[in-house]
């Protein structure tokens, strides 16, 4: 997560709220806070993006009267520290975090990468699970990477590039076969190119890669422990339950105005 030097606040909220009967205990409004990590989530971004739309969903399920605030990093650990707040996103599971803070069951974030190729050249798509199966491919990839050293591992034929690079253009220069991406960021990404230029308008297609663990690592919500009483642990519990029923792809592609979910999207 990276140090935002700016402060920009919005807040997001549902006008409803909910007593629950356990314990008697009334939750009243849930305070959240996060930082700015777009294209995932940002004061920014419409409805502060797919990650929090999504929990803004899981609110509105379950009936909780819920704000988002935007912060600087610094301020996000801060408040929750101090008990100011309820509870942040987004976190992946480290031994550091478990020792101070209490995640929820449920992750908020997973975002599969996927394929992406020029429609003309592979008309199909292309299809795989592991990244042996790319072998035979000329691939695009940044290096660092996540992926870089299982491409390396496994001798995936690979033009390396700096992070940053425009590796959309490659490929629709046919300089290479295909690419690697985050699904969303690729989607996004690639939007942007599509706004400086309708070149890419149709031009490229992708499909979601079937999960091997080899993905980024979900991201879940978290609250502080020394803070986590009675209240706060009914609140994660309630969300559980409802992101346990969101479907994150209809969000993500919610998010991106559903111009990609057509025929090009192809889920395995």
């Amino acid at each position: 997560m990276r140090y935002i030097s700016y402060i920009f606040i919005t807040f997001i909220s549902f006008n409803v709220v909910a007593t629950y009967a356990a314990e008697d205990i009334e939750i009243g409004t849930v305070k959240i806070v996060t930082g700015d990590y777009p294209p995932y989530y940002s004061a920014s971004l419409p409805d502060g993006g797919p990650v929090a739309m999504k929990i803004m969903l899981a609110c509105k399920e379950t009936n909780l009267k819920c704000e988002i605030e935007f912060l600087p990093w610094n301020r996000v650990y801060y408040t929750l520290e101090a008990g100011e707040v309820d509870m942040a996103f987004s976190f992946a599971k480290t031994e550091e975090r478990l020792v101070k803070y209490v995640y929820s069951q449920e992750a908020i974030s997973y975002f599969s990468d996927s394929i992406f190729f020029l429609k003309s050249k592979f008309p199909n798509g292309i299809h795989i699970s592991e990244y042996k199966d790319l072998i035979g491919l000329k691939m695009l990839g940044d290096d660092p990477s996540w992926y870089a050293e299982g491409f390396k591992k496994v001798g995936v034929n690979t033009i390396w590039m700096l992070t940053g690079a425009n590796k959309w253009k490659m490929l629709l220069l046919g300089r290479g076969d295909a690419l690697l991406a985050d699904t969303y960021q690729g989607l996004y990404e690639l939007r942007q190119q599509e706004q400086a230029s309708d070149a890419y308008t149709g031009r490229i297609g992708f499909t979601e890669r079937s999960y091997t663990g080899e993905s980024y690592l979900p991201d879940y919500l978290i609250f502080s422990k020394p803070h986590f009483d009675k209240r706060r642990q009914l609140i994660r519990d309630t969300i559980d339950q409802a992101l346990e029923k969101l479907d994150t792809a209809t969000i993500v592609m919610k998010a991106l105005d559903e111009e990609y979910s057509g025929d090009t999207h192809q889920v395995q």
